[in-house]
């Protein structure tokens, strides 16, 4: 080597026969294969932090990209390493993301350079969460409101440098720091992590061919996390999955399906006399997102045996898995009969709300002296909320508690035959709670 002016040079495994008038400071050869290597070669000149977004050359073809790779690549792919090439930007930033929850630590971006030509990115720095400069968390508690608490700061320095590649249309790593300076999470704690807002299309075209096939939400999710190794692999929690079907539901009434029900509801009414009622509730971009309706016949039946109602809200439509909810009861002959129906967008809070007091003001505001409901959490809150509890009493539906019981009870199922006839007898032959609270007793001093 002859007439090298610079600092701070390291070459590996250089491959060449004439290096000549190499200038600058920091420069960083590692594998490089090639002859004549001259300072108007080198590719990029990017040092730590203070990149300037512009590209000082460019790989010239594709062969070139697979020497790169080959050259830079590791014995373990899912380690971040200096050339690396990606297709994309969110290819790159996905990699970098699971590679970080493998390792325990979640990323985030911190700054992004663009072109001031295209305003396309053509530099983006990936760093840890706990990156940048330490500084102390106020937390204000006043005025009754609850502020979130927020992962503290402490100047980490991980981190992975991307640019764009113009000439190969591709993302390359630049730089790549891989040490942190504080204890990482255990695997088994990554699932609480911030999960990424955004599904890959494919997996949400999965999700909703799934949704066209009547699959459950949750036997979705149980899927898509067995084929990726796990759920802290997955790259987006369960609640990100579901929203992926109300997505679905918000279009339901994009086509003429909607227009074409309330045609025909508002076709019954005409033909009652006036007599059937309905509501529908829209949002703001004048959508359809709830619908109740009551018949003439189901009002009066209600008039009659509307002592105890059932409000079973796990029935979804077939083409949208929208919670389709029939309110029944029993008249006299132990015969099911209907008090109504309800449509809604999504299983809110809110969406129940609606639903009750709208019902309600259908059959004249009557309550019922006892309704009944499977275990939904805010399906109970709105009840709580919209009927008084000291006239109405809420139960829960015995049929989807007892759904439970090979489950939760599978061991004495298994090892006591005689235990699923004493428990049923206990559950369903108890006509008062001294003698629910005997028999039960019973029960556990026997097989617990």
């Amino acid at each position: 080597m002859n007439n090298v002016g610079g600092d701070n040079i390291d070459v590996d495994n250089v491959s060449s026969h004439n290096v000549d008038n190499v200038g600058g400071d920091n420069v960083d050869f590692d594998n490089v294969g090639g002859d004549n290597v001259g300072g108007h070669n080198v590719d990029d000149n990017v040092g730590g932090d203070n990149f300037d977004g512009e590209i000082v050359d460019d790989v010239k073809d594709e062969k070139n990209v697979e020497k790169m790779n080959h050259g830079f690549k590791r014995s373990n792919d899912v380690v971040p390493y200096v050339g690396k090439i990606f297709d994309i930007l969110d290819d790159a930033e996905a990699f970098y993301r699971n590679y970080g929850r493998k390792e325990g630590f979640e990323i985030i971006i911190r700054n992004t350079h663009k072109r001031t030509n295209t305003n396309e990115p053509s530099y983006r720095l990936l760093i840890c969460r706990k990156g940048g400069r330490v500084g102390a968390t106020l937390l204000d508690f006043g005025k009754g409101k609850r502020v979130k608490e927020v992962i503290p700061r402490m100047n980490c320095g991980a981190r992975m440098c991307v640019v764009h590649k113009v000439k190969m249309d591709k993302w390359q790593i630049s730089s790549v720091d891989l040490e942190h300076n504080h204890k990482l999470v255990s695997p088994e704690k990554v699932q609480f992590f911030q999960r990424s807002l955004n599904i890959d299309p494919m997996t949400r075209s999965l999700i909703e061919l799934f949704n066209k096939s009547r699959i459950e939400t949750s036997k979705v999710m149980k899927f898509l996390s067995e084929t990726k190794g796990g759920v802290e692999n997955l790259g987006f929690s369960n609640q990100e999955g579901r929203n992926v079907i109300c997505d679905i539901r918000r279009r339901v009434f994009d086509s003429g399906d909607a227009e074409c029900g309330l045609l025909l509801i508002r076709e019954l009414q005409e033909n009652s006399f006036g007599n059937f009622f309905y509501r529908v509730d829209v949002d703001d971009e004048n959508r359809v997102r709830g619908l109740v309706w009551v018949d003439p016949w189901s009002m009066n039946a209600y008039k009659n045996f509307g002592d105890v109602v059932t409000f079973d809200s796990t029935y979804r439509t077939n083409r949208y898995c929208m919670p389709f909810i029939p309110i029944t009861g029993i008249n006299h002959h132990y015969q099911n009969i209907l008090f109504g129906f309800a449509l809604v967008r999504d299983e809110t809070e809110a969406s129940y709300k609606w639903v009750l007091r709208t019902w309600l003001e259908a059959v004249d505001n009557k309550t019922p002296r006892t309704i009944i409901t499977d275990q939904d959490i805010v399906l109970g809150n709105a009840i709580a909320e919209v009927i008084p509890m000291p006239q109405t009493k809420h139960t829960y539906c015995t049929w989807h508690i007892s759904s439970k019981f090979p489950e939760k009870l599978s061991y004495l199922y298994t090892n006591y035959p005689e235990f699923k006839t004493e428990f049923n007898a206990h559950e369903y032959k108890s006509l008062t709670p001294t003698e629910f609270e005997g028999r039960w007793e019973q029960l556990v001093e026997k097989y617990c």
